[in-house]
């Protein structure tokens, strides 16, 4: 972050703690009253990785939210990265480094269907810091292959989306798909690629996977034919990566049964594009964080969460941070673009960094222009503590 860290963070603490009553409304289902905990800013963020100083490649910077495990050695593996998924490795978030050679890319094939042209690593689980499972939200844009989008001729037209399977023996080092394309697709999109639909549709991301009643429970952002974006609740065997099951309102059924985009969304009223997700073991609740934008004056965007007793019923959104940003993204020295929140306590006793204590950091990416008028993006962690 430029500037003086000390300087922002005292204004964004300012401004966090100035809206928190004005944003965190009693809700139907958990109310302000009904927090036991809220989380407070407890320091200035840090610098955990810089595109322009730790690239492998100039497409390497992080472009999804941060998720990571612990591995056989006790380092943290961080994926947090363009479609290149180059992971980083170290002992702590202050100390990571880019592992270049490592990681996934899918083969940027320009067969529609197959869904292996690029795939970004959403969501990692393992229970020896060896074996991995992986979760990829897998896109096609006709774009990218010099093919024309007839329904529209914006970049991102005839956009389809797909959560694909992966695994790795050798601690995230490198993954492979779970099986070969189009089999690799854990939740394929509902219907095939045409170029006479404008609307990006499909199941476009998830959140990290975290454990609960001996399933992988995680959040997926879903965009269905009509152009409609909604989060679904969806819970899949840590045995068998296609054995999964979607939220339909009132219980849990399996989407082989013909459900697929039939699930419910979840969040109540507003938009919920939740991207990271955490359990505090203590208070029995679910913290489920993301970012949209704040007030134009000053520009900024913030980190926002919302919590949950059951994954499926939320509280009203409340801001936990807030990026003061550049007017323009041409304004050099300043960022641009804030993104990707996630929640990692790295001292955490869970391996898979699903559960967090009483203090935990806030990952997000920022983008910014440097001195010579290049774009680069960073990936920042603000530490928090849980106040009552």
């Amino acid at each position: 972050m430029t500037g003086n860290p000390g300087v922002q963070w005292t204004r964004a603490a300012g401004l966090v703690l100035g809206l928190l009553g004005l944003l965190l409304q009693a809700s139907p289902v958990i109310g302000q009253a009904d927090l036991p905990v809220r989380p407070v800013q407890s320091g200035p963020p840090f610098l955990v990785m810089d595109q322009a100083r730790d690239q492998c490649d100039r497409r390497d910077g992080p472009d999804t939210p941060a998720v990571a495990f612990r591995n056989a050695k006790g380092d943290i593996v961080l994926f947090a990265s363009s479609y290149r998924n180059v992971p980083l490795a170290g002992p702590s978030l202050s100390r990571m480094r880019k592992v270049c050679g490592a990681g996934f890319a899918a083969a940027g094939n320009p067969e529609p269907d197959l869904l292996d042209d690029r795939t970004w690593i959403d969501g990692v689980y393992t229970e020896d810091g060896v074996n991995i499972t992986a979760l990829g939200s897998a896109s096609y844009i006709p774009h990218r292959h010099g093919r024309t989008c007839s329904a529209g001729p914006a970049r991102t037209d005839c956009w389809l989306n797909g959560i694909v399977g992966l695994k790795s023996t050798d601690g995230g080092m490198s993954f492979s798909y779970l099986s070969p394309p189009p089999n690799h697709l854990v939740l394929p999109p509902d219907d095939r690629f045409s170029d006479q639909v404008r609307v990006p549709r499909g199941y476009v991301w998830t959140t990290n996977l975290v454990l609960r009643d001996g399933w992988l429970n995680t959040l997926v952002r879903v965009r269905t034919h009509n152009g409609v974006s909604k989060t679904c609740l969806m819970r899949v065997s840590p045995k068998s990566a296609y054995s999964w099951e979607y939220w339909n309102g009132r219980a849990f059924a399996d989407i082989r049964d013909g459900g697929k985009n039939r699930c419910a969304p979840i969040g109540g009223r507003g938009n919920f594009p939740a991207r990271g997700l955490s359990f505090l073991p203590e208070q029995k609740l679910w913290l489920a964080v993301y970012d949209s934008r704040t007030p134009k004056d000053p520009p900024g965007r913030g980190v926002f969460y919302r919590v949950s007793r059951d994954l499926v019923e939320w509280s009203e959104p409340s801001m936990m941070l807030w990026v003061p940003l550049a007017k323009s993204r041409t304004t050099k020295g300043q960022s641009f673009l804030m993104g990707y929140p996630s929640i990692i306590d790295e001292t955490s006793s869970d391996r898979n960094f699903g559960q967090i204590g009483k203090s935990f950091h806030v990952l997000h990416m920022e983008a910014y222009t440097d001195e010579t008028g290049a774009t680069f993006r960073k990936l920042m962690a603000t530490p928090f503590r849980l106040a009552p």
